[in-house]
């Protein structure tokens, strides 16, 4: 078993071929969010983070940004036929397969703003050339003419009629009616002419939202003011459903019926939210926001209720019956295959970090105690801890004793299935990174190096690594291995000293060095580089470093090796693969859901 501990109190976890890391206590958050798009019943959420794409469906969170280029999202758009288009600092990308897979559109990363007509054609905003129109019938774009000036373009709508609509920042609304191929300012009556969002009603109103200037409403060929919020409100989302108006602001989220007066829907308690994104959900809307995550707005009952991102996968363990799977908030849930998961109970209320089963014994670690059952019935048993000692407790199994190790210091030892524990003292390290277990052998990283019993936890011995040791793993062949800032290190077991593995395609600097590592199939080891996946494979004693299809991955939670495939929890995401480690899908556990 291994168990790997992130910086500042953030725990990792693994067993041999699991591998677990636990970031921070508290639960997963949000981003900052870019857009909320929804269809079918279908969720998409981006956030401004490498990678953050993410997919509600059916009760289940799925990360659809393990696969995505390293790069920043900026917007996130979807057309009439389904397909996703996803703006990036560097490229643009589009997906027909629901985020499965995705194609790069050509024109690197100036893209801002797609929309797609009735007509089939597709407009883009480049940062650079502002509109850009597209009919299908080239792969150059058309010749688009604007008048009223060159202002940045924030947004696309059609009317009822087929009328396009751009909002602009400082040049107020453009109309179109040739498809989009020009465009004319039409301001009358629209006091401030920085827009930053829009929407239309059933009814056909277009309603447009302005920086400091409140909503403004479009009938008989004029704008008109739409009194009642807050004094200089800076309108940045919109969305109509069910004859309700919503408007998101710097200070919030308002609704109103048309005609009606506006109505405030807090969504932090006594503090502003900023609303980035609207979209229509089932009865009510998402609202995505800046800093404080997602939520659900429901008009009827006059609420908001946090949407919660699914519990990361922080411990696999493998039995008898199937895979077990423990999410940070302690739920667990079993699999017979690796790839259908069914809910199997909650522990009480709390933070956890690793799983293991031994026989008809089950243990989780939690925060300064160790969680056992012998059947259903959970029974919490707090370590001797020491003054100074604490963190989450990081259990693993050696030569029939569980040997418990802290985050913040203490490492302990139970002879009687997790009853009664004794300290054992002489492990040298203030805090404790990664714990790993094969048989008689454990080891423990610290930040001091790392501590090895090759008797099940009796007698050890300590070797010492500058910046000491974040990360271990114990491959198929017996090698112990030890990530280091200051480089990745092997050590044969039966005695050998410790070396640095030769490995094609690596090369160690300041900036460059594996992060998280555990063991792969045959030989291979797995590892994060810069945040990308890699996989070491031998070959004619030296190592081959391959990449693999996830990157933007800050940490590697949890792994496991079944005969079949390997799975791997990150902090956005749960994955399989069943070639070894080189490409990899995302599952689903079925824990996403609406509520506090």
């Amino acid at each position: 078993m291994r168990y790997k501990k992130a910086l500042s109190w953030c725990v990792a976890l693994a067993v041999f071929f699991p591998v677990h890391r636990v970031p921070c206590y508290g639960g997963e958050r949000w981003k900052p969010i870019l857009d909320v798009a929804v269809r079918d019943d279908q969720v998409y959420v981006a956030t401004v983070e490498k990678g953050g794409l993410y997919s509600l469906e059916g009760g289940r969170w799925e990360s659809l940004g393990g696969t995505l280029p390293s790069s920043n999202l900026f917007s996130l758009r979807i057309s009439p036929k389904g397909h996703l288009f996803l703006s990036t600092y560097d490229e643009a990308l589009f997906s027909m397969d629901r985020g499965r897979s995705w194609t790069s559109l050509k024109g690197g990363g100036n893209v801002k703003e797609f929309f797609f007509t009735s007509q089939g054609t597709y407009l883009l905003v480049d940062w650079h050339r502002g509109i850009l129109r597209y009919d299908g019938t080239s792969s150059k774009s058309k010749e688009v003419k604007v008048e009223g000036g060159d202002f940045p373009v924030t947004g696309f709508s059609e009317g009822p009629g087929g009328s396009l609509w751009a909002s602009t920042f400082g040049g107020g609304m453009l109309r179109s009616d040739d498809d989009g191929s020009t465009w004319s300012p039409f301001n009358s009556g629209l006091d401030n002419l920085f827009v930053l969002s829009m929407v239309w009603s059933d009814t056909g109103v277009l309603y447009v939202g302005t920086m400091e200037g409140g909503v403004f409403a479009l009938g008989d060929g004029e704008w008109d003011k739409v009194d009642g919020l807050p004094y200089r409100s800076v309108v940045q989302a919109m969305a109509y459903s069910r004859g309700i108006l919503f408007a998101g602001t710097l200070g919030g989220v308002f609704a109103r019926t048309d005609g009606g007066d506006w109505i405030s829907f807090p969504l932090q308690e006594g503090e502003d939210v900023s609303v980035r994104s609207i979209a229509p959900y089932r009865d009510g809307v998402l609202v995505g926001t800046g800093e404080k995550g997602l939520f659900y707005v429901d008009w009827d009952s006059r609420s908001s209720k946090a949407v919660m991102m699914s519990d990361s996968v922080v411990s696999m363990s493998l039995g008898d019956d199937g895979v077990w799977a423990l999410t940070r908030s302690g739920k667990l849930f079993s699999s017979v295959d690796g790839v259908s998961w069914s809910d199997l109970t909650s522990l009480p209320g709390g933070s956890y970090g690793s799983l293991l089963r031994h026989a008809n014994v089950a243990v989780v670690g939690g925060i300064g105690k160790v969680y056992t059952s012998h059947d259903k019935a959970w029974t919490g048993r707090p370590l001797p801890l020491r003054e100074g000692q604490g963190g989450s407790a990081m259990v693993v199994d050696s030569d029939g004793a569980f040997i418990a190790a802290l985050s913040r210091g203490g490492v302990f030892r139970s002879i009687d299935w997790g009853v009664s524990w004794s300290e054992i003292e002489s492990v040298d390290g203030r805090y404790i990174y990664s714990v790993v277990s094969r048989g008689k052998t454990v080891a423990i990283g610290t930040d001091r190096g790392f501590a090895v019993s090759k008797d099940g936890g009796r007698t050890w011995e300590n070797r010492y690594i500058v910046y000491g040791v974040t990360s271990l793993a114990i491959d198929e062949k017996g090698y112990l291995w030890a990530a280091s800032r200051n480089g990745l290190w092997r050590w044969d077991l039966e005695g050998l000293e410790l070396d640095t593995p030769a490995i094609d395609g690596f090369e160690w600097s300041p900036f460059n060095y594996f992060t998280d590592i555990f063991s792969g199939k045959e030989g291979s080891v797995m590892g994060l580089l810069r945040g990308e996946l890699v996989r070491l494979s031998p070959v004619s004693g030296r190592y081959l470093l391959e990449r693999s299809s996830l990157s933007n991955n800050d940490g590697i939670l949890a792994s496991l090796s079944l005969s079949d495939r390997i799975l791997i929890s990150t902090g956005r995401g749960f994955y399989s693969s069943v070639d070894g480690g080189l490409n990899w899908v995302s599952i689903g556990l079925p824990v996403g859901i609406i509520g506090r």
